[in-house]
């Protein structure tokens, strides 16, 4: 029985083990595409392209829990979008600053920036945007407790999932929503 149970101890920490490798390279794999990415905007000549490449790169960040790389590419691809004046950009840049705001724990500025992206995308009529924002939005509210206005912004959010057909946001919101 000693036997059996330091073969069974023996095994859980080699699984344990692997699963921890493999979380690492994991970890590692996402992080070099994410510095591969990085090398590679710099050579875009779109400057759309690099927005969109910064703001990809900043979600990835976030993905990860560097959030505060995740805000400085956020930032650079504000920066680039107003300059090219890129009103998608630009909108996607804030929502990208919200979830870094929100994921670290600042709700207001969250919002702020939510409501700011929300905006952008309504002149546009990016209907996406608006959608993933609203979900975002109801989310917030929901965390500090403002249960009529998070399921009000739960229920936009799923009406334009429903409206697109975006499968994702609807299943979110109907979530949030129970």
């Amino acid at each position: 029985i000693m036997n059996m149970k330091k073969n069974l101890i023996l095994i859980s920490c080699l699984f344990s083990a692997c699963y921890c490798f493999s979380q690492n390279k994991k970890i590692d794999s996402v992080t070099h595409r994410i510095e591969t990415l990085s090398k590679l905007t710099e050579t875009f000549e779109s400057d759309t392209a690099k927005v969109n490449s910064l703001v990809y790169l900043s979600w990835s960040m976030k993905n990860i829990g560097e959030y505060d790389k995740a805000k400085e590419y956020a930032n650079a691809a504000l920066t680039l979008a107003n300059k090219i004046n890129y009103t998608k950009g630009i909108g996607e840049a804030y929502l990208k600053i919200g979830n870094v705001e929100d994921l670290q724990g600042d709700r207001i500025k969250a919002l702020s920036n939510y409501f700011k992206a929300l905006k952008l995308f309504q002149e546009i009529e990016y209907k996406t945007g608006i959608g993933k924002t609203f979900a975002n939005i109801g989310i917030v509210y929901q965390l500090l407790g403002d249960y009529p206005k998070a399921l009000e912004y739960h229920f936009k959010g799923l009406k334009i999932g429903e409206e697109i057909n975006y499968k994702l946001l609807i299943i979110n919101a109907e979530g949030n929503i129970g």
